[in-house]
């Protein structure tokens, strides 16, 4: 761990494959080497790697909120959705995942479901910076309809609390 934090990303996938040669089913190793190839921008083959460790250990959500992580770059909303929802069954009140769930719905379309996850955030933790306030959902809300789902665009930038959003257009 401490070459990833030192971005020595090459040594510490050669030293996970070494590791995994000897204990082929450890999970730690496993998140490791996903979390470095994909900061190598590998992320289908990090995602592989984080399949291996959750094969070990299906039950830490930690391993699960990576798993969401690697699907968000790759663009697979309707899968990541299920895996916050995975997360939410194990630990229910895992802070930013229902703010996570909610970003999906409404990345889906899903409006009324969004509002209601980012008010299960907002119950469970009303510090929460960026969660989409139900009164600012209704115009976001009428802002996709009138751009249509033709084009894509990245909603993790909008912010809710001082009256702001910034949208920016995802290049195709």
């Amino acid at each position: 761990m401490v070459l990833l934090q030192q971005g020595r990303i090459e040594e510490a996938i050669a030293i996970c494959s070494s590791g995994l040669e000897l204990s082929p089913t450890d999970e730690i190793l496993w998140q490791i080497k996903g979390v470095c190839l994909a900061k190598r921008g590998e992320y289908g083959e990090g995602l592989n790697c984080i399949d291996r460790a959750l094969q070990s250990n299906a039950d830490n959500p930690y391993c699960w909120v990576l798993k969401c992580s690697l699907l968000r770059s790759l663009n697979r909303t309707e899968e990541r959705l299920e895996c916050w929802r995975r997360v939410i069954k194990m630990a229910p009140d895992f802070q930013g995942a229902w703010k996570a769930i909610g970003g999906c719905l409404f990345a889906l379309g899903r409006f009324a479901a969004a509002a209601q996850a980012y008010d299960s955030e907002l119950t469970l933790n009303p510090k929460t910076q960026n969660v989409v306030r139900r009164e600012r959902l209704h115009s976001l809300q009428r802002n996709w309809r009138l751009i249509g789902r033709s084009r894509r665009y990245d909603w993790t930038s909008v912010r809710g609390g001082e009256n702001r959003s910034i949208i920016a257009q995802v290049p195709a």
